[in-house]
């Protein structure tokens, strides 16, 4: 489908075509209308998702982003719009009760709902069916973007640990809001995480949030983290992203950012750069908090780059020597415009 007719459709619901809300694609968008529940357009007509519609159109949406997600062609630049509407959870959210392999180059998935920093209506979560799943979607392609969604996965069984694995490349994310263990009983497991980079490089998150402040994930147990790096990740930036924890409990083997392993986990940089760690407990700042913004085994190659951020209800950014990998802007080194590297 041509811009011009992807054009005349969107006005029809009185959406902007671009700026925050739908960038221009060379392939084909596909509409995705979640839910079961049914809304009249302007024209009067009733709408409903449903597979086997064609996508190309509002009056002709998909019921699922795993629907429009196998009509896109790898490369070609084809696109998924996920509509955010209605005043139910139900009416704006697609349901996965698989995780979403998501293989597939050049794709653009984006929400068309308020650009909000956190709990956009433009969801993608767990079926009610569906609480153990690991993680919501794995993205080992390349060249994708991913704008204005919210990915939560609420499963309430022990496997549910994650949101979203990235092991490709190039890969951007904006106004993204991921959570994994976004139920007690994962949050308080060992290796829960809501962001886990798997060898990815060069990828880029902006605006994005991570995890939640509404969930005790206690933090006595280890490799706990809201974002996670294994296997030799490179040159991945966070810019004027906010991540989320909720520790109750003071302990040096939790924080916001895990790096798993020795040697492997981060090769050459990470870089955040204004970016926002709060870590909610009852009674802070008076109360004791975790001990380290990040932790995790000291790699041999990589290093943390934590630069013009801000930090609540950690005690340090990095509590162990043993990291000595993790570099901070500090009122001294920021008169020459250096990082100064923490130690302990």
């Amino acid at each position: 489908m041509g811009i011009a007719n992807f054009s005349k459709g969107i006005a029809s619901f009185g959406v902007p075509i671009y700026g925050a809300y739908i960038p221009p694609i060379i392939g084909t968008y596909y509409h995705v209308c979640p839910g079961s529940a049914t809304i009249i357009n302007t024209e009067g007509k009733q709408i409903v998702g449903s597979s086997g519609n064609s996508g190309l159109t509002p009056e002709e949406p998909l019921d699922s982003i795993v629907t429009a997600y196998g009509k896109c062609v790898s490369g070609a630049g084809d696109g998924i719009i996920v509509w955010g509407y209605g005043t139910s959870t139900a009416m704006n959210t697609s349901y996965l009760s698989s995780v979403l392999a998501w293989s597939k180059s050049f794709i653009t998935m984006v929400g068309v709902t308020p650009p909000i920093a956190t709990s956009q209506r433009a969801r993608i979560a767990n079926a009610s069916g569906s609480t153990t799943l690991a993680n919501l979607i794995t993205v080992s392609g390349n060249d994708n973007s991913f704008i204005n969604l919210q990915i939560g996965n609420w499963g309430s069984g022990a496997a549910a640990l994650g949101g979203v694995i990235v092991s490709g490349v190039r890969n951007y994310f904006g106004n993204v809001h991921f959570i994994g263990a976004g139920n007690t009983t994962p949050a308080q497991l060992t290796g829960s995480y809501s962001l886990n980079l798997q060898g990815a490089d060069e990828c880029k998150f902006v605006d994005c949030t991570f995890g939640v402040d509404t969930v005790d994930a206690d933090g006595s147990q280890a490799a706990t983290g809201t974002i996670k790096f294994t296997s030799g990740c490179q040159t991945n930036e966070f810019v004027n992203c906010k991540i989320l924890t909720y520790y109750s409990y003071a302990s040096a083997i939790c924080g916001a950012v895990h790096h798993v392993g020795a040697g492997d986990s981060i090769t050459r940089s990470q870089l955040f750069k204004n970016c926002t760690f709060i870590n909610y407990k009852t009674g802070l700042p008076t109360t004791t908090p975790p001990l380290s913004l990040v932790v995790g085994t000291a790699p041999n190659n990589g290093v943390i780059l934590l630069d013009n951020c801000t930090m609540l209800g950690y005690a340090a950014y990095d509590g162990t020597a043993a990291n000595d990998r993790v570099y901070v802007t500090t009122p001294a080194s920021n008169a020459t415009g250096g990082l100064a590297v923490v130690t302990a």
